[in-house]
C-alpha cells in the first residue's frame, strides 16, 4: 500500500460524517435549486480561481447583499472585489454570465437537465460561460449535485495525484489532460472505497484544515 493510501484512509474515517453531510447538501441543491440559486453557485465558482474559497464566498455574499450581483456593471462589481484576484476580469465574467443566464430566454437548470450526461454539461459550461474552465465547471457541477464523480483539479489535488500515481503535472490542462488526471484520481479513490467527491474534500482538508464547498 502506498503511504498516501493509509494516510487518506485514516483521514477519511475521521472526517467521513462531515463530508457525507456536505454532499447531502449538494444533492439537495440539485433537487430544489432554481436558476437564481444555480447562478449564485456559478458566480462563486467564477470568483474562486487563485482565491481562497472562504474569501470568494464572503465576496459573493457582499455582492448579493448590495444587489450588485444582479444589477451591477462590470466596473461597479470590480470595485468591490477586494478579496479576490483579477477583479476586473472576474467582474466582466459575472456580468456576461448573468446576461446569458437571465436575458437570453433560457433556463440554466433546464439546459443542464436536458443534456442528461454530466460530461456534456461540463463541456457546455466551459464553452458557454465566461471565466469557467474545466476546474470551475467541475466545481459548479459538484456543488450543485450534478457531478459528484467529477474531480476539482486544483493545484493541491494535482500535486497529490502526481505523487500517488507517479505522473508529471502538465503545464496546462486541456480537456484531454483534465480527464486523464480525473481518471487517475477516480481509480485511486475507488480502490480505497471512496468517491471522487469525498477524495476531493479529503485532499482539500489535508492541505487547508477546513471542509468547505
Amino acid at each position: 500500500m502506498h503511504p498516501l493510501d493509509s494516510r487518506f484512509l485514516v483521514l477519511y474515517q475521521q472526517k467521513r460524517e462531515e463530508i457525507i453531510s456536505r454532499l447531502r447538501e449538494f444533492s439537495q441543491i440539485r433537487e430544489e435549486a432554481d436558476d437564481i440559486r444555480l447562478f449564485e453557485e456559478l458566480a462563486f465558482c467564477t470568483l474562486t480561481p487563485q482565491a481562497r474559497p472562504l474569501e470568494a464566498q464572503k465576496t459573493l455574499e457582499h455582492l448579493k447583499k448590495t444587489g450588485l450581483l444582479w444589477s451591477g456593471s462590470p466596473e461597479e462589481i470590480a470595485f468591490h472585489l477586494h478579496r479576490v484576484r483579477f477583479r476586473h476580469t472576474k467582474a466582466l465574467s459575472l456580468v456576461t454570465n448573468r446576461k446569458r443566464c437571465f436575458e437570453e430566454g433560457w433556463s440554466l437548470r433546464e439546459r443542464l437537465e436536458s443534456m442528461g450526461e454530466v460530461f456534456l454539461m461540463r463541456r457546455w459550461l466551459v464553452h458557454t460561460m465566461r471565466g469557467i474552465g474545466w476546474k470551475e465547471a467541475s466545481h459548479f457541477l459538484r456543488n450543485t449535485g450534478f457531478g459528484l464523480e467529477l474531480a476539482i483539479l486544483d493545484r493541491h489535488v494535482l500535486r497529490v495525484v502526481s505523487e500517488r500515481c507517479g505522473v508529471r503535472i502538465p503545464s496546462s490542462l486541456t480537456e484531454k489532460r483534465y480527464q486523464e488526471f480525473e481518471s487517475l484520481l477516480r481509480q485511486w479513490a475507488h480502490a480505497l472505497g471512496i468517491s471522487v467527491a469525498e477524495m476531493d474534500f479529503l485532499i482539500f482538508y489535508e492541505k487547508t484544515g477546513i471542509l468547505f464547498k
